[in-house]
C-alpha cells in the first residue's frame, strides 16, 4: 500500500443498508487499484472520493471473507470471464455492508457493479461455505505465504462448490446472477409508469422498457438452457457406463487379436523361380565408312 492508502478500520457491530433500487459501481486497473467510483459507492463505503481514488480495492475486504473467493475472482477475470459472488465488505467506519458483486473485464481494466443481495436463502448457503473455507485458511496460515493460503483455500472452496451440485465457479456465478436479477426485477420499480410522457423522456422510457423486456426474455431462456444442461448431464450419467463397456470390449478385442497374431508361426515368403532367357548369339553387321561388310573376325556379337 502507498502512504496515501487509508488504514484498515477496526470491525464494529454496525451495519450499512441501502435500497433495492440503488446500484453502485467502481472501476479498477489491472492491479485492482480504484480509478473511478460513483456517489452511491462513496456514501455506502464511508470513504471520501479522494481516499478511494488510487487506493487498492481490497481496503474494503472484510475479515469474514476467505481469500479463496478473491482468488477465484482474479482467475476468472484474467481468463476474460465475468465473475459474480456474494461479498461482505468493510466500510471506513468499521461497519459491515453486504453486496452482490458482478465484475467484468473491460479492456485493460475491470468494472464492478454491486447491488443489494435479495436471495437470502442463497446468501446463507454460500456464506456457510465461506466460513468453513475461512477456518481452513486460518489453520494453514502458519508456515505458508498469503498466496499459498489462498491456493489451499481455493481447493477447499472449489470442492464445496462441487458438493452443492455446481460444475464449477462459472456455473455458480451464472446461477447466482439469474436468481438475483429475477428477484430484483420482482422487487424493484426502477422504471416509472409514465404512459403520458412524450418527447425525449417518453422515447427514453419506451426504449428502456423494451430493453427490460428483452432482458427478461433472455433470463427465461437461460433458465431453459439450464434445464437442458441438467437433462444432458443426467443422460450423460446414464450413457457413460455403456460407453465405457463398449470401450472395454474394443480394447479386449484388440488385445486378443494382437495376441493371436503373435502366436502364429512365421513363414518365409514364396519366391518365384525366375528362369533366365536363353542366350543366342547373332552377328551384327558393322559397316565402315566405305559401306562394305566387315570380315568375319570383326563380327560384333550381342546377347539376345
Amino acid at each position: 500500500m502507498s502512504e496515501n492508502t487509508p488504514k484498515r478500520p477496526e470491525l464494529t457491530d454496525e451495519r450499512h443498508e441501502f435500497g433495492v433500487e440503488e446500484m453502485f459501481f467502481s472501476t479498477t486497473d489491472a492491479k485492482g487499484v480504484i480509478t473511478n467510483a460513483n456517489d452511491v459507492f462513496v456514501r455506502i463505503s464511508h470513504y471520501g472520493e479522494d481516499e478511494l481514488m488510487g487506493a487498492p480495492h481490497n481496503i474494503l475486504r472484510h475479515p469474514e471473507m476467505p481469500a479463496a473467493a478473491f482468488k477465484f475472482m482474479w482467475d476468472e477475470l484474467q481468463a476474460g470471464r465475468k465473475f459474480c459472488a456474494y461479498v461482505r465488505n468493510l466500510a471506513a467506519d468499521g461497519a459491515t455492508y453486504d453486496v452482490f458483486a458482478t465484475v467484468v473485464p473491460v479492456g485493460d481494466s475491470y468494472l464492478s457493479v454491486r447491488t443489494r443481495p435479495l436471495r437470502q436463502d442463497l446468501w446463507d448457503v454460500v456464506f456457510e461455505q465461506y466460513k468453513a473455507t475461512l477456518d481452513v485458511e486460518k489453520a494453514q496460515r502458519d508456515g505458508n505465504s498469503r498466496h499459498q493460503v489462498a491456493v489451499l483455500g481455493a481447493e477447499d472452496l472449489g470442492a464445496r462448490v462441487g458438493s452443492l451440485g455446481f460444475s464449477g465457479v462459472a456455473d455458480l456465478c451464472a446461477q447466482l446472477l439469474i436468481a438475483e436479477v429475477q428477484e430484483h426485477s420482482a422487487q424493484s420499480s426502477l422504471l416509472p409508469d409514465r404512459p403520458d410522457a412524450t418527447g425525449a423522456v417518453g422515447q427514453l422510457l419506451h426504449i428502456t422498457r423494451s430493453i427490460e423486456g428483452q432482458v427478461t426474455g433472455l433470463i427465461s431462456r437461460l433458465e431453459e438452457y439450464g434445464a437442458l444442461v441438467a437433462r444432458l448431464r443426467a443422460a450423460n450419467d446414464d450413457v457413460a457406463p455403456t460407453v465405457q463397456r463398449v470401450r472395454d470390449l474394443r480394447d479386449a478385442s484388440t488385445r486378443a487379436r494382437t495376441s493371436w497374431l503373435l502366436r502364429q508361426p512365421r513363414t518365409r515368403p514364396r519366391v518365384r523361380e525366375v528362369t533366365q532367357r536363353r542366350r543366342r548369339r547373332r552377328p551384327l553387321p558393322c559397316r565402315k565408312r566405305c559401306g562394305t561388310w566387315p570380315r568375319s573376325s570383326m563380327t560384333v556379337w550381342r546377347l539376345r
